[in-house]
């Protein structure tokens, strides 16, 4: 794994890395899976004042728009909120987000998508 302490990468470029992925919805959410997959090895290699993670998990939340998705971070925040440390405050935000897409797609994709289907 990209972020474990035997993987060569240095958090340098473990930061590096993982800003890149999180630039599209795929990348994205292949990031947030893995943090939550590997938290506890995260947790015990980088501890909670690791500020990449911070920034990863905020950028991987920029492409959540579901309720599924919003109830995945929801269940990390309940499960982890005692080993978040210093990020929880880009957990908290991340959610916050979350939640205002999940708003917008309501309120805005099908007059979108219909505007868009309507110019082709």
């Amino acid at each position: 794994m990209l972020l474990n302490s035997s993987s060569g990468i240095s958090n340098e470029d473990g930061r590096i890395v993982l800003a890149s992925m999180t630039k599209n919805p795929l990348g994205s959410s292949l990031v947030f899976d893995s943090l939550r997959n590997n938290w506890d090895g995260i947790w015990k290699t980088k501890g909670s004042d690791f500020p990449q993670f911070a920034e990863a998990i905020v950028e991987t939340m920029k492409y959540m728009n579901t309720p599924d998705q919003l109830t995945q971070l929801r269940q990390f925040w309940n499960d982890h909120q005692g080993k978040l440390g210093s990020m929880k405050r880009s957990f908290k935000q991340a959610i916050d987000k979350v939640q205002a897409n999940i708003k917008w797609m309501e309120r805005s994709y099908e007059d979108i998508k219909t505007w868009i289907e309507s110019q082709q």
